[in-house]
């Protein structure tokens, strides 16, 4: 849940900044989608991603 602002903050930044931005926010972006990802697909994930995660 706390990494749908994340993600939609990713996404905004992403597409304000362009072409001409360094590569940080499409790194922010794969962050944001990967622990979007996390919450969301646990249980199609390894079970020790879930101790892993507090």
């Amino acid at each position: 849940m706390q990494s749908e602002p994340a993600i939609v903050t990713g996404v905004l930044r992403l597409s304000n900044s362009g072409a001409n931005s360094p590569p940080s926010p499409v790194t922010d972006l794969g962050d944001a989608i990967s622990m979007l990802g996390h919450q969301r697909n646990l249980s199609y994930r390894k079970p020790s991603l879930q101790r892993r995660i507090p």
